[in-house]
């Protein structure tokens, strides 16, 4: 998907006046030196958004480097594999005293195309199930509990299931979103009438 798709089809979800900390679900959130806080969640464009924070972090520290344009990036990117540069002290501008924490959702069925496309017609993880397969398959593994969950987590295949249940788990599985929903404050264009009710579900 080409990075302007990105930027029509993405919510940005800004958390205002509460923690992305969470007892209950996935504590998932990343500090940044410059005053941000980003939890990234699973197929909303994480690996895009955390290439932009790099970018973003070499510009704040000083750092010389060339812009990369590509549909094709990967998850280690150069701030990744150079440890954040942590030789580099001075900073370019003043960061925020209160971070600004953030996170971006997607709306729920493009996201669950996506894995689909991920995980089945990519990586072929799905023993030729079709999309509505696919869904069936997910949502059973879902609603596994006991011996049933144990064998999903630790029998043969395990981590195959394991990366296709996180990456399906719904967006409010993160940071404690579905806790602090009431406080938060979607910003964001083109998306289906419904759509926050569907976040906390898909």
């Amino acid at each position: 998907m080409k990075t302007s798709q990105f930027f029509v089809i993405f919510f940005v979800l800004y958390i205002l006046e509460s923690r992305i900390t969470s007892s209950a679900g996935i504590d998932a959130l990343e500090n940044y030196q410059l005053g941000l806080q980003f939890c990234p969640i699973p197929k909303t464009g994480s690996t895009i958004t955390h290439t932009m924070l790099c970018d973003i972090h070499r510009e704040y520290r000083g750092i010389f480097f060339e812009r990369k344009y590509s549909s094709d990036l990967g998850g280690d990117n150069d701030c990744k594999l150079n440890d954040w540069y942590p030789e580099h002290h001075k900073a370019f501008w003043a960061k925020r005293k209160v971070p600004l924490k953030f996170t971006i959702v997607r709306d729920p069925i493009d996201r669950f195309v996506s894995l689909y496309g991920s995980a089945c017609d990519q990586l072929k993880m799905c023993k030729d199930r079709d999309i509505h397969e696919f869904a069936h398959w997910v949502n059973n593994m879902r609603k596994q509990r006991g011996a049933a969950a144990r064998k999903i987590r630790d029998g043969e295949g395990h981590e195959l299931y394991r990366w296709i249940f996180y990456h399906a788990l719904p967006q409010t599985s993160f940071c404690n979103l579905v806790a602090d929903r009431e406080r938060s404050c979607l910003v964001g264009l083109g998306f289906r009438k419904g759509f926050q009710r569907g976040l906390f579900f898909i």
